[in-house]
């Protein structure tokens, strides 16, 4: 290889947004969210801590009951909520638990988790839930009770009051509901892996590693040369994958963001 290529270590990926942009998944995210009239929160790790994608709305699509608690910064509330979701999905990490599971949050509330695994390696966790389970009336009343003095923003009467208007769920209905989730979060899974395949294929070939030198020079002055850049760009994927500039996903190229 000529001088000046730039080396690049073997492509490895640690989470979702090194295959799939993150403004990807927030469209994603919103989306299934507004249609499906449900909760939902995609998260990864970066630097040891549980990131959302994205900036997240608490309000949209959050139970009455968890919007009380969820998104009330540095509350003890919405601290709790975090803690309690971190613990199930380093429970994910640590198992190698690639498989969905149901659980019951603090609060005795029914929620769901999906690890969404590319590259044989858990990058991301989907979650939803929010749900009242069947038979869980004294338990759950338990904890408003014991958190009506903790939490001081919150009234004990309108936790409970929200509480009983949630409607009654039985564990054959919330498998039921995981089907119904098990598809978006295969899409998301099927996305990735693509990406996934095509960038390390790339990187494999070489590509990554020239890459640089088509930028090497002040093209930003000059649209028509920049232009020929990007063409030349172009026909090199379709010379190291061999498929078709319009077949490459739009949101393959994704800015390094540190683990």
């Amino acid at each position: 290889m000529s001088e000046g290529i730039v080396r690049i270590e073997p492509f490895r990926i640690s989470k979702l947004t090194d295959v799939i942009a993150e403004e990807v998944l927030q469209m994603i995210q919103s989306g299934l969210s507004e249609h499906q009239g449900i909760p939902l929160i995609i998260v990864e790790k970066r630097k040891n801590k549980w990131h959302p994608i994205g900036p997240v709305t608490f309000t949209q699509n959050y139970c009455d009951f968890c919007k009380l608690f969820r998104g009330k910064k540095d509350s003890e509330s919405d601290k709790e909520c975090i803690a309690c979701d971190a613990q199930q999905a380093n429970r994910v990490l640590k198992g190698h638990d690639y498989e969905p599971f149901w659980y019951l949050c603090h609060m005795k509330l029914a929620d769901v988790i999906f690890p969404i695994v590319i590259g044989g390696k858990i990058v991301a966790l989907f979650l939803s839930g929010q749900k009242r389970l069947e038979g869980m009336d004294r338990e759950v009343e338990a904890q408003v009770r014991q958190r009506a003095g903790k939490y001081k923003h919150v009234r004990s009467g309108k936790m409970m009051k929200l509480l009983r208007g949630m409607k009654l769920t039985t564990e054959s209905e919330i498998k039921a509901f995981m089907d119904e989730l098990a598809p978006m979060v295969n899409h998301i899974k099927e996305l990735g892996e693509q990406n996934y395949s095509l960038k390390k294929r790339l990187q494999e070939e070489g590509f990554l590693n020239e890459l640089p030198l088509y930028f090497q020079h002040p093209y930003s002055t000059d649209i028509n040369s920049l232009w020929d850049v990007l063409e030349t760009v172009l026909q090199r994927i379709n010379q190291f994958t061999h498929t078709e500039v319009s077949e490459v996903n739009p949101f393959f190229w994704t800015e390094n963001r540190a683990d």
